[in-house]
């Protein structure tokens, strides 16, 4: 601390010769800088599962900031189906953050460093190659103290239960997504809860029926959404076959049963 003795004095003001600045005033904006790079910030997990092949599922991780709109990640990422989870999480930059899963699959890399700039290509934060094929899976990912910060159980759809065109080429979930939703808009509302109430009942090639909570305030999108992911391309086809007939909707059932993948 100095003690600045006045060289002018008037009505208004004091005049002062500062010598020099504060030493403490001239690092404090660099120690905030500091501590608020080691504060957790909010962020994003997305997931995104890649077109099935004759090997296991392949699922991508990345870890984005909050503020990212999911629509350029997934415009990147066109062929690959995205897993609606609960994304949300808290990330510090510059911390290392691993992923872990449950059954066990391979994780390239083990473990990788948070970075805050990003864009304008969103490539994989963590690559997760299953060696089975399960129906569910649970995955983690924790920071560099191996402690979670982030933790989801996921329906994977097995490679059998997604649809092959019949040039051989892979059906993409968006294109039968748009189809199944054009056939529900022609649904009055009261079919539609209907529809809803039947879909509680119903599974595919051993996968579990849609939870009723899920299903309870899911609009006509979140059941596509909600099928797809849960039956594959060609379960949610038999799926929502089997739900239209049992409401008597014969009419929306023979289109869908003329769809013809392109």
């Amino acid at each position: 601390m100095s003690i600045l003795e006045p060289t002018k004095i008037t009505d208004t003001h004091v005049l002062v010769n500062v010598p020099h600045l504060s030493a403490f005033g001239l690092i404090w904006d660099t120690i905030l800088r500091f501590l608020h790079m080691k504060q957790p910030i909010n962020c994003q997990v997305l997931l995104f599962l890649r077109p099935p092949g004759r090997a296991p599922p392949t699922l991508d991780v990345l870890l984005l900031l909050g503020n990212i709109p999911l629509s350029e990640v997934s415009a990147q990422h066109e062929e690959s189906e995205h897993i609606k989870v609960s994304s949300e999480c808290l990330l510090t930059a510059d911390h290392s953050y691993s992923v872990r899963c449950e059954p066990q699959a391979l994780i390239d890399p083990k473990s990788k460093t948070f970075r805050t700039r990003c864009g304008p290509n969103f490539h994989p934060t963590f690559v997760v190659c299953m060696t089975t094929n399960p129906e569910r899976m649970t995955l983690v990912l924790q920071d560099q103290h191996c402690a979670a910060v982030w933790e989801h159980g996921l329906h994977i759809p097995s490679p059998s239960s997604r649809k092959i065109s019949a040039d051989g080429t892979l059906e993409k979930p968006k294109s039968l997504k748009r189809k199944l939703f054009n056939i529900l808009k022609d649904l009055t509302d009261e079919n539609f809860r209907d529809f809803k109430w039947c879909l509680e009942d119903e599974s595919s090639d051993g996968s579990s029926p849609i939870q009723k909570a899920e299903l309870e305030n899911a609009e006509r999108r979140d059941v596509v959404d909600l099928v797809v992911r849960r039956f594959g391309c060609e379960g949610a086809l038999k799926v929502t076959e089997k739900v239209l007939k049992d409401i008597g909707m014969n009419n929306l059932v023979e289109e869908l049963q003329n769809l013809r993948f392109h």
